[in-house]
């Protein structure tokens, strides 16, 4: 049956804003109307048709740009062989004197610890998640500290004074940024309070941001702090929004970096013997974590290493410690799916600062305590009785009747301490056992300790226990965590209650170790309800398990399964399947392996045995799981990758990828079957251990001139990285940098780990392919420089400087960059050769030359040159003369004029210096120059102040001109020659004394002359001397006038440039006058 369908009708809009509109329309409509108007329908408009198929030229376009933006995105597969956030991430905090680097350090660190840090000395290690770790570094503007810092950075905040602008500093730590691999750098502006108006700070933020996106890249991220609160800290939602940045900031993966180890030094020690001398080198120990890729240290054969500032160093001996700053337990982390660190789990590690009031030395530990948080808690000195009571008056928290009036009964709070008294008061023993066992819940022994004793009024054991004076030993981890104490306390106090132990012994819910803490007393895990009581090592003199009702009760099979799926998922080997196997086949019983885990052993205590094999079990039973999860993983990737190959799509990126998560599959399976031992010399140590390094052949002036606040870095040197060869590299001037660099002149290069003085050669390659000699670089191109130094890979990027130090600090320091283009090459550089001579004897088609060169060897190493004169004829040297020295014997294409210039074009290779040397500016003090280096040419002149030598030949001279008329010798045709010609060309034969006769003939016709002819030439003599004598008088008079008039048209310019100075004058005071009134005004 077809059912009725009902049609909704549609509702005009009555009101709203579609309602207006249709109104206001028809108002017009019908306004038209009236004046007899029509309006025109849109139906009736034609409507552009809308085609199948768009221009062919637009979707080209659109092709292309999501291509480029394809190729933009791709970037080839590079296997990261630095563990991830293994090793903890450096963030260096870099900026000039004064702009506020110390402050965002403290800032950041009481953000991620809660804690306060005093002066920031050397690198801070903080926990900033549940698996990520961060290493603050202060950097200032000194110039090796900022070459150390960028080659090791993860990010760069880069500090800047927004009341100043960008400086010099800035810039530079950019440069080096860029040739090092380029970190992520998030920029801060500081001292915005010192902009009064608001405009102009809107203009200054608008400003500094646009040219930071033109240093670094647009989008880059800009943070304003507006200022500082009262206590000298900026504001605390700045600090989290930079905070949460610095979180979420993906790190590149820089080559050199996935290449090398390194260590940057948080630690050092110097382990000389005293009876050594302390001129002579030194044995020194460096601590640090170990970052970059897996180091491997060879037995049996020293590992170099390279200090930047000293030089290549021998590592003599290697060891791992344990981690001072450590992440938590991934596999609790995991189960408790934990997002955020606990205040306990909030570690730092800073050796060389001042932590909470606390620093460290290398004989002693400095604690720092202000007057005004100072409790007098003990008796130094016997004291009176008056003395006593006031103390203990001090001492006091609450009044008389608030204790009275909340005494209550407590059962449970000392049933651990009635338990046989006597022999625990006795006995030290239990108390270092008991410390021992619960020191690693954090700290938690101290508080209930301290709680104990700070209750001397309501436990009369407690005085007892506190004459014993026993110490435990503190952690890190609990330094500065005061207030938190304090809290506990309060809520020990508070919590007086009468317990129920019918509901703690048979309640379902409870597990069998939370009842067992529990009866020892709330004090072991006050107030933590994230406590995990796996990791709780129990006391072995409990007595609480014997019972036999707790085993029935706990016995039952549905707390056997969640024991079961416990230890399943526990990696700590506490709880294991096999023993909850053996509890379920068993349930009268609990299996001894199992209850020797975790501490409840119902043997005697003071067996050590079974400890023993415990931990081997455990060991055993850890080494098993890793090597099935690891198997598990490399299967998961083999598998994927045969899904992936199968399929069409798969791109090259896609495919370069998976067969690289192949190769670490396979590598991975390959090293979980072998042993711990062998593993790690295959390995070596992963990225993130904090490893201590000794080195007997340290300078001793490198403690000497010891410098905490520069970064101190350790980096691998690879093998074949020792050796020394020429090496070219494409190089640019900075544009910045005054003055062309000049061949011949000493450059300290920045490759790698490394610093060090050589002298480049500049060339460039020419259309022949032929390098050529240059003497300046280029002003605006890249040119080829040659040096000698360590080799390293091609591509590595180089810096240059002209020096690290000294008075020129107001100019660029940055000289030149570029990169690594070949190594260990065949560099021939040649210049070119311009000889001149000139002919001695000429022939028919060879001649002699002389003054090319100046001896038979020099001519005989040219045998065979080619050879011009200016006119074009080209010729060669063909032998040496006996005489004069240097001239030779040259054939040439025609015969040449004795007029003629001879040149010889050659080219002649240039040779590279092979001088490298390691700049030690840690050897020196940092105010001093660093004497070792060489100095250029133009600083030698200045310092023994020599003046620029100048060269003859350089000089311009006047050119003499050749003579209009040159003489040749006559044209001589012959005989042959003649007899063909016609009569008219013939040369006429003249016998010479017909020659003779005509030009004696004119002498004597010329010498003869007439009385009349010589009358006429001896009035024209006087009239010319008459006319000369006027003409010299004339320019005489006029030469006076014409000076006279000089002196005085500079008279007159002189009164009226004393007239115009004197208007300025009193313009510029009249100026100074109203300035200074308005000042007064205002």
């Amino acid at each position: 049956m077809q059912s009725e369908t009902t049609s909704v009708p549609h509702h005009k809009p009555k009101a709203g804003k579609k309602a207006a509109l249709k109104k206001a329309s028809a108002k017009a409509e019908r306004k038209l109307r009236s004046l007899g108007l029509e309006q025109v329908s849109h139906s009736n408009v034609p409507k552009k048709e809308k085609k199948a198929v768009s221009g062919p030229v637009a979707m080209q376009r659109k092709i292309k740009a999501s291509a480029e933006k394809e190729m933009l995105r791709a970037h080839l597969a590079v296997p990261d062989r630095t563990g991830g956030h293994e090793a903890p991430r450096i963030v260096v905090v870099m900026g000039p004197k004064g702009v506020g680097k110390s402050t965002i350090i403290r800032c950041l660190v009481k953000h991620y610890t809660k804690k306060k840090v005093g002066q920031i000395v050397g690198p801070i290690t903080v926990l900033s998640g549940v698996k990520k770790r961060l290493s603050f570094l202060e950097v200032g503007g000194e110039l090796p500290s900022m070459i150390d810092a960028a080659k090791i950075a993860d990010l760069v905040l880069l500090v800047i004074d927004a009341s100043f602008g960008f400086e010099m500093e800035t810039f530079e730590f950019l440069n080096i940024c860029s040739v090092h691999g380029m970190p992520r750098v998030i920029g801060i502006l500081t001292h915005l309070d010192k902009i009064r108006e608001g405009k102009q700070m809107k203009k200054m933020k608008k400003h500094l941001k646009n040219r930071f996106t033109n240093e670094i890249t647009q989008g880059a991220k800009l943070f304003c702090f507006s200022g500082l609160t009262l206590g000298g800290e900026y504001l605390k939602r700045e600090v989290l929004n930079l905070a949460r940045f610095v979180s979420v900031t993906k790190f590149k993966t820089i080559t050199w970096r996935n290449e090398h180890g390194y260590i940057l030094v948080d630690r050092l020690e110097d382990k000389t013997e005293e009876s050594k001398d302390d001129t002579k080198s030194r044995t020194v120990a460096f601590f640090g974590y170990l970052h970059g890729t897996y180091l491997r240290f060879p037995r049996g054969v020293n590992f170099k290493m390279h200090l930047p500032g000293v030089g290549d160093i021998t590592v003599n001996h290697v060891e791992q410690l344990p981690d001072p700053c450590p992440l938590p337990n991934k596999e609790d982390a995991s189960k408790s799916r934990k997002r955020k660190l606990s205040d306990k789990e909030r570690a730092i590690h800073a050796p060389m600062g001042e932590v909470s009031g606390i620093s460290y030395d290398q004989d002693a530990i400095y604690i720092n305590l202000p007057n005004q948080t100072v409790r007098l808690t003990g008796d130094i000195e016997p004291e009176s009785e008056g003395e006593v009571m006031i103390r203990n008056l001090q001492r006091i928290k609450s009044s008389m009747d608030d204790k009275l009036q909340s005494g209550k009964l407590d059962i449970l709070r000392q049933s651990l301490l009635d338990q046989n008294s006597k022999d625990l008061l006795d006995s030290k023993k239990f108390l270092e056992e008991f410390a021992s066992d619960i020191d690693s819940q954090e700290g938690s022994m101290e508080n209930s300790l301290d709680e104990i004793f700070d209750n001397k009024d309501e436990d009369p054991m407690a005085n007892e226990f506190k004459s014993e004076n026993v110490g435990f030993e503190s952690r890190d981890e609990n330094d500065g965590i005061v207030e938190k104490w304090k809290l506990a306390k309060d809520d020990f106090q508070l919590d007086t209650r009468p317990k129920n132990l019918t509901k703690w012994i048979y309640d379902k819910r409870l597990a069998p170790t939370e009842v067992c803490l529990k009866d020892l007393g709330s004090f072991i895990f006050s107030g933590s309800e994230e406590a995990d009581c796996s990791k709780f090592i129990a006391s072995k003199s409990w007595d609480l398990l014997n019972n036999s009702s707790l085993k029935r009760r706990f016995s039952n099979s549905e707390l056997v399964e969640e024991n079961s799926n416990l230890s399943a998922e526990s990696d700590d080997g506490y709880f294991t399947a096999d023993a909850c196997e053996d509890s379920s086949n068993d349930d009268s019983e609990l299996d001894s392996e199992t209850c020797s885990d975790v501490g409840l052993d119902d043997s005697s205590p003071e067996v050590d045995n079974e400890d023993a094999t415990s931990v081997d079990s455990q060991e055993k039973r850890m080494r098993k799981k890793t090597e099935k999860k690891i198997q598990f993983d490399a299967a998961y990737d083999a598998d994927a990758l045969d899904k992936y190959s199968s399929d069409e799509d798969v791109s090259f990126d896609q495919a370069l990828k998976l067969k690289l998560a192949e190769r670490e599959s396979k590598k991975k399976q390959k090293l979980a079957t072998l042993d711990e031992e062998s593993r790690q010399m295959m390995e070596g140590f992963p990225p993130g251990s904090y490893l201590r390094l000794q080195v007997d052949d340290v300078p001793e002036d490198f403690l000497r001139y010891f410098n905490p606040f520069a970064p101190i870095l350790l980096g691998a040197v690879k093998i074949g990285e020792e050796q020394f060869c020429h090496i070219r590299a494409r190089l640019k001037r900075h544009r910045w940098r005054k003055g062309l660099l000049k061949c011949g002149d000493p450059l300290i290069f920045s490759i790698g780990w490394r610093r060090f003085q050589s002298i480049p050669v500049y060339s460039s390659e020419d259309q022949n392919g032929r390098n050529r000699y240059l003497k300046y670089t280029p002003e605006h191109l890249h040119c080829d420089a040659t040096f000698f130094g360590p080799r390293v890979a091609l591509g590595t990027g180089v810096i240059c400087f002209q020096r690290l130090d000294g008075p020129n600090t107001s100019n660029f320091r940055v000289a030149a960059s570029g990169y690594i283009s070949e190594v260990s090459g065949d560099f021939n550089i040649v210049k070119k050769l311009k000889l001149i001579g000139e002919p001695l004897k000429i022939f028919k088609n060879s001649a002699f030359v002389r003054g090319m060169f100046h001896s038979d060897l020099e001519v005989s190493k040219y045998l065979g040159a080619k050879i011009r004169t200016v006119s074009g004829i080209r010729g060669a040297i063909k032998k040496a003369l006996k005489s004069p020295p240097g001239a030779f014997r040259a054939t040439f294409e025609d015969k040449i004029l004795m007029s003629d210039i001879v040149f010889l074009r050659a080219w002649v290779k240039v040779a590279v210096e092979s001088y490298c040397v390691d700049v030690q500016d840690r050897l020196c003090p940092p105010s001093v120059e660093i004497r070792h280096l060489m100095k250029t040419l133009r600083e030698l002149r200045v310092m023994q102040q020599i003046p620029i030598p100048t060269n003859d030949d350089s000089e311009y001279r006047k050119i003499d001109e050749r003579p209009a008329q040159r003489n040749f010798r006559p044209f001589h045709i012959p005989r042959s020659l003649q007899a063909t010609l016609p009569f008219s060309s013939k040369p006429k034969q003249i016998s010479a004394k017909e020659k003779q006769r005509r030009s004696n003939l004119e002498k004597v016709m010329s010498a003869v002359t007439d009385p009349e002819e010589r009358k006429e030439q001896k009035t024209f003599q006087m009239l010319n001397t008459i006319r000369n004598e006027r003409t010299k008088k004339r320019e005489m008079v006029s030469k006076a006038r014409l000076e006279a008039k000089r002196k005085d048209m500079e008279k007159q310019e002189a009164e009226r440039q004393q007239r115009i100075d004197e208007r300025r004058k009193r313009r510029y005071k009249s100026r100074g006058a109203a300035r200074k009134r308005q000042r007064t005004n205002d």
